[in-house]
């Protein structure tokens, strides 16, 4: 530890921005060097979906760690998994300071045994430094109509669950320049028709995961596709059906499992060229069958 306290503090804050949260604070105790250094750490990283201590072990030590670091600096990242004490209103809290403090990217895995909508703050709707956002497990309400993402590059929606169709096209029409999604959802969800309608993407990958029933082809339960500038696709797809608007000719990687319908028709949104040197926007590879 003691060549450890020779690193200038740049590099200090690099190694406690890659460990828990709890372990840079606890760095502290080290020595007087040590002692407010992890206050200008950049990120918040805390990991506490399991215990059964109830929610004041995960709310009494994120309200500390935001209250007493030094908001001179940014918070970069915040990657949060809370355990299923954990109220509502603690997680809406800290979204706002989050975003507050010129978030850039943030992760949230609500790992609660019982669910309870998730309002997410309409301040992080209109952030302008939040580039990568992971929301996995949560239920959204109130989308707002005035959504702007200025700088989000990357998002994921895992198992998230919304109150309409309307609600998922406002928040992804919001995505000015979103280049990589990817989205996976399971067959009990209020969304019908999943739009995805966003002219910069170039990445996307759709996961259409079968729970539970019987494995009956969804006739209204599905996804709309309309991104023409899409250079990877990714889909697999157990219950609903798929849909494009547009051609892709920019694909360059395609892999589509569908288990119900037809899925021959994405062959028809795709180029391939007779020879590499024809088109450098030609489709490498692709493996498509039902």
């Amino acid at each position: 530890m003691d060549r450890m306290s020779l690193l200038p503090d740049d590099l200090i804050f690099k190694i406690l921005s890659l460990i828990p949260s709890k372990v840079s604070v606890s760095t502290s105790l080290l020595s007087k060097r040590w002692y407010s250094l992890w206050k200008r750490v950049p990120n918040l990283r805390y990991s506490d979906p399991y215990s059964d201590s109830g929610y004041s072990r995960a709310s009494g030590f994120i309200d500390k760690f935001l209250l007493l670091r030094d908001n001179t600096h940014a918070i970069e990242t915040m990657r949060l998994y809370v355990n299923r004490y954990c109220p509502r209103i603690d997680i809406e809290t800290w979204f706002r300071v989050a975003v507050s403090r010129g978030v850039r990217v943030l992760l949230f895995n609500d790992c609660r045994t019982w669910y309870q909508p998730i309002r997410l703050p309409r301040i992080l709707y209109t952030c302008e430094t939040l580039a990568t956002l992971t929301l996995v497990s949560a239920v959204i309400v109130d989308v707002p109509l005035n959504i702007c993402f200025m700088s989000l590059k990357s998002l994921s929606l895992i198992y998230v669950d919304f109150p309409s169709d309307e609600s998922v096209h406002r928040l992804l029409s919001g995505c000015r320049v979103l280049e990589d999604l990817k989205v996976i959802r399971d067959n009990n969800e209020n969304v019908k028709t999943f739009k995805i309608m966003i002219p910069s993407l170039q990445r996307l990958t759709v996961d259409d995961v079968f729970i539970y029933g019987n494995p009956v082809p969804g006739h209204d339960v599905g996804f709309v596709i309309k991104a023409p500038y899409l250079k990877s696709l990714a889909i697999t797809g157990q219950f609903g059906w798929f849909h494009s608007l547009v051609k892709m000719p920019y694909l360059v990687k395609a892999n589509i499992k569908l288990r119900h319908g037809d899925s021959r028709k994405f062959r028809g949104l795709v180029q391939i060229p007779m020879h590499p040197a024809i088109s450098t926007h030609g489709l490498t590879y692709i493996h498509i069958y039902n």
